[in-house]
């Protein structure tokens, strides 16, 4: 499995027959031409392509304009995004249903801000795209709005956590949220996630280009003796293989 990370909460993972992008807006500003999007999308292997909401940082419609007629491309799209004409390759989707996407088994689940989170068998690995799911605490907000957002997150949790037991689900990668805004929360979210669900591997994301916090992370879990190993993301494009 090789990992693009492309920048802010959008990835593109490439398997044996089948690229799937996840969150895409746009395309970061690099100092050669050494990316070139194309390169995956005119890819021989099946174009899956997931918007977990419709946040301008998670999603922008110039990605429907990549299914030009030729490519072998489909959409997976939360439902909050408007996308005028549906075509028969664009699959909305709601949180808790599954759906098979040209032979891959997508689940959705629900969000702490906006849309859904999806957990996708594929290759006999599964990988696991939080979108916005996260432990949003912040400071300046009541209590009895931190605990609504705590209450709301960890509800979802319990139907990640249900599902991969009853059906023995080991998480090959995940892609969770590790935001430097939530200051001293920053990492609450990724850390109830890795003690419930015990992915191999986190990759940190949502991290607004602050890389140093992708090893912080790393660090922190690694001091707390959990089993996930956490990914350092050093740059946008950044190259990752597991």
């Amino acid at each position: 499995m090789k990992i693009l990370f492309v920048n802010h909460s959008c990835f593109i993972v490439e398997f044996e027959k089948y690229v799937l992008i996840f969150d895409y807006f746009k395309t970061p500003r690099q100092k050669d031409d050494s990316f070139k999007l194309s390169n995956y999308l005119d890819s021989e292997k099946k174009i899956i392509v997931f918007a977990s909401h419709g946040h301008e940082d998670h999603y922008s419609d110039t990605i429907l304009s990549w299914d030009n007629g030729k490519r072998d491309i489909s959409y997976v799209l939360s439902d909050d995004i408007v996308v005028g004409q549906k075509k028969s390759n664009y699959y909305i989707i709601k949180e808790n249903k599954v759906i098979n996407v040209d032979g891959i088994e997508i689940h959705s689940f629900g969000s702490s801000d906006l849309g859904v989170s999806f957990l996708i068998d594929i290759e006999n690995k599964s990988i696991f795209h939080a979108g916005d799911l996260n432990w949003w605490h912040w400071e300046e907000e009541t209590k009895d709005e931190q605990k609504y957002a705590e209450d709301t997150f960890k509800g979802i949790m319990d139907n990640i956590i249900d599902y991969v037991k009853k059906n023995k689900v080991t998480i090959d990668c995940a892609f969770f949220p590790v935001d430097i805004r939530l200051e001293n929360a920053k990492f609450w979210g990724g850390e109830y996630f890795v003690k419930n669900i015990s992915p191999k591997v986190l990759i940190p994301m949502h991290c607004w280009g602050k890389f140093l916090l992708t090893d912080e992370f790393s660090k922190y879990i690694q001091n707390l003796n959990l089993p996930t190993k956490g990914i350092i993301i050093n740059h946008n494009l950044e190259e990752i293989y597991l």
